[in-house]
């Protein structure tokens, strides 16, 4: 009987690429999760380059552990990547489990990570076959995906954050921070600052940073879920990043009498700012009416779960 519900395959292979002689991550667990995602198999960032490490998910069939899972698909979900043929295979290794433990932790995908790969145009897949001839494959509950990505040369800027997924509101300060690649732990370069409302067709220049990677941003008065940040090097322009994917700004639609920290949103962040308050003496019982009174409501035009 196996001791583990959860079989990890992990590899770890070296290979020459741009970014040197590097360790190769290949790892895949099962997802835990109560019913099956509707969404479909995907990596991230969708277009890595030779320095990322890239994630993955997709969808299975329901199993209530890892162990029904690797019985079910015969044997054990497994990564190999073939330089040569710049490929990623997913598969599943004999033997299957014979027996598994009787505990409940519902399972319905795969997830995982794989990479830094070298440069050029890569596939991430699953077919329904193994790569070893000696292993005979029971292809018919596998997962069937087929994804074409590129892997470009690694940048010599790396915006960290904002990089996408964001929501913030405008007039609020958050910080911008960059690396560069070039000198490990400095900022030698004098950085343009830039950003984009809509997904990058237009830009804007906020402001230059002389030999720093960071700066606290003041968010502009803009209503958009197509952000973007980009930094260059203002001596060298091929010296540059951008967010890997959009972000939001928005403005509030309502002034909400309980919005303490002034996010739009009213919810346990202000309940904590009244409680810390309160045990000083320095909110009264208005505060906590008006905090009752606006209790999960929000004013950002791009949450589609705010209650009016």
């Amino acid at each position: 009987m196996r001791k583990r519900l959860f079989l990890v395959a992990f590899l770890v292979v070296g290979i020459f690429s741009s970014c040197g002689y590097c360790s190769v991550v290949a790892e895949v667990d099962w997802r835990r999760c109560t019913e099956p995602p509707i969404e479909r198999w995907t990596i991230w960032p969708r277009n890595p380059t030779s320095t990322d490490i890239i994630d993955f998910s997709g969808p299975t069939g329901m199993y209530s552990n890892g162990c029904y899972g690797d019985m079910a698909m015969g044997g054990s979900p497994t990564l190999t990547i073939d330089e040569a043929q710049r490929t990623v295979q997913l598969w599943f290794q004999p033997p299957a489990p014979d027996i598994c433990m009787d505990v409940v932790i519902p399972v319905c995908g795969l997830e995982g990570q794989f990479g830094p790969l070298s440069e050029g145009d890569w596939v991430f897949f699953c077919d329904g076959t193994a790569p070893d001839p000696w292993v005979p494959p029971d292809p018919w509950q596998w997962p069937r995906f087929h994804i074409p990505f590129d892997v470009s040369a690694a940048p010599l800027l790396k915006l960290e954050d904002p990089n996408g997924g964001q929501s913030w509101v405008a007039g609020s300060l958050h910080k911008v921070r960059w690396r560069d690649l070039r000198a490990e732990g400095a900022c030698p370069g004098v950085y343009v600052i830039q950003y984009s409302t809509d997904n990058g067709h237009t830009w804007t220049t906020e402001l230059t940073i002389p030999g720093r990677c960071s700066f606290w941003w003041s968010v502009p008065d803009v209503d958009s879920d197509e952000c973007l940040v980009r930094v260059s090097d203002a001596s060298d322009p091929a010296a540059s990043d951008r967010s890997d994917q959009t972000f939001t700004i928005y403005q509030c639609t309502k002034q909400l009498p309980g919005d303490q920290n002034v996010d739009c949103y009213v919810n346990g962040y202000d309940y904590a700012l009244v409680a810390w308050w309160w045990s000083f003496g320095l909110a009264d019982i208005h505060e906590l009416a008006a905090l009752a009174e606006s209790w999960l409501m929000c004013g950002n035009p791009f949450d589609p779960g705010c209650v009016e």
